[in-house]
């Protein structure tokens, strides 16, 4: 009896082949009727699942690494973003603290005045007088339209001067 050439090989090699085979007539029958194999297929699935998790720790490592010294440069930028947002809205902070008061300071002014003092009186210039020491202006209003002494008189300009004296029909002004 000669041997056969399967016979010679080494037996690694043999049991290698061996389980070749089978793996393809299970395939094969895989193929035909998948319904017989899946116990077997969850099975297995489940029993690589370690050996699964465990060849993705590096690529895990990596990706958290990565991910920690970005997100610390992130949070760097944005923090340095938050700092100069905050110094920005002190400053806004600041400047309608000084509104507020000066609001308050304003409103303090309005309730000291009688509000007769706010009445509107529309005026024109009907003389001037060419003191050196001081300048005089005469305008077309006086008692009989309800002008007070001490009275503030404006312009387009701001405030052009105070009431100093009144007649019946006009009121010089001083020209500040």
């Amino acid at each position: 009896m000669t041997p056969s050439i399967f016979a010679r090989q080494p037996l690694a090699l043999r049991k290698t082949a061996i389980v070749l085979i089978a793996a393809l007539i299970l395939m094969w029958f895989d193929s035909k009727n998948s319904e017989w194999f899946n116990p077997v297929r969850s099975t297995s699935h489940a029993a690589m699942q370690p050996i699964y998790e465990l060849s993705l720790l590096p690529s895990y490592a990596k990706h958290w690494a990565g991910g920690s010294l970005q997100s610390k440069e992130a949070l760097r930028r944005e923090n340095m973003q938050l700092k100069s947002q905050l110094i920005h809205a002190q400053a806004k902070l600041q400047q309608q603290d000084y509104i507020l008061a000066q609001n308050a300071r304003l409103q303090g002014i309005l309730s000291t005045t009688k509000p007769e003092q706010f009445d509107l009186n529309l005026a024109q210039v009907i003389g001037t007088d060419t003191n050196l020491l001081r300048q005089i202006v005469v305008l077309n209003k006086g008692v009989q339209d309800g002008v007070q002494v001490g009275q503030t008189v404006i312009d387009e300009d701001g405030i052009l001067g105070q009431i100093i004296c009144l007649s019946q029909y006009q009121s010089p002004t001083i020209d500040y």
